[in-house]
């Protein structure tokens, strides 16, 4: 409906279902609305820094670390269409996505068990990030450069270090009312303290992340529902489609 009179809704409706399919864990159907959403002419509502962050999110996912870097880099990279206007909200803009861009960028590389690569970009984001003042969560994406200093941490050894981070992560996240945060920051300390021996601490957190899990489960039955049912209703007019193509073709 968008597509004929307002390209810029067309584009982002195409990138907010690439980033639903995204948060529901069906990476195909995230890669097809989000190329296409990328595909698109420059225009208001496309965002490539935001899609493009999604798009490396999939692929570090799927473990395709040279996708996801490239798909980083891209980010990062001013917006022709922002950047014309000149105007301190695009430069800020641009500035969130570095912060953004090269903390994933750290995470892609302590996956790769590269660290020592992976500080220096660490610490240009704290800088840049602490100069912004940069939330934990805003509508540009999570801000989770606690959670990777404390996996750098761990990688280089450095336990208490580690843990002051996750521990700082996880507090940040109950501030900002995270729940999918809270609950990834749970389970994260969970394993922490169970790879240490400390078992008592490993339980509390374990607990508290079994409980938010249940709470979430409930709260969100409703809305896997609808994307099941989003699912079928979509797998039905693609059969529609390609019977009514058959029918053309035959005739």
């Amino acid at each position: 409906l968008y597509r004929p009179f307002k390209r810029s809704g067309y584009n982002s409706a195409l990138a907010a279902t690439g980033i639903a399919y995204a948060d529901w864990g069906n990476p195909a159907r995230a890669l097809h609305y989000l190329r296409l959403a990328l595909a698109a002419p420059p225009a208001l509502g496309r965002y490539p820094g935001g899609l493009n962050r999604a798009l490396a999110q999939i692929y570090m996912r799927q473990r395709n670390y040279p996708a996801a870097w490239q798909a980083l880099v891209r980010s990062m990279r001013p917006d022709p269409a922002t950047a014309r206007a000149d105007s301190v909200g695009a430069h800020r803009t641009h500035l969130f996505d570095l912060v953004l861009g090269l903390t994933l960028q750290g995470h892609v590389l302590l996956a790769q068990k590269r660290a020592a690569d992976a500080e220096p970009l660490l610490r240009r984001a704290q800088y840049l990030g602490d100069s912004l003042h940069f939330p934990l969560t805003s509508v540009v994406g999570n801000f989770e450069l606690d959670a990777t200093w404390a996996q750098y941490y761990q990688a280089q050894g450095q336990l208490a270090h580690a843990e002051a981070a996750w521990q700082t992560a996880y507090r940040k996240a109950r501030q900002r009312h995270s729940a999918p945060l809270r609950l990834a920051y749970l389970r994260e300390l969970t394993q922490f303290y169970q790879g240490r021996g400390q078992y008592r601490p490993a339980a509390t957190y374990g607990l508290a992340a079994a409980l938010l899990a249940d709470t979430l489960d409930t709260a969100q039955g409703a809305f896997h529902l609808a994307n099941y049912e989003a699912e079928q209703a979509d797998r039905a007019q693609q059969a529609r489609i390609t019977r009514l193509r058959q029918t053309q073709q035959l005739e």
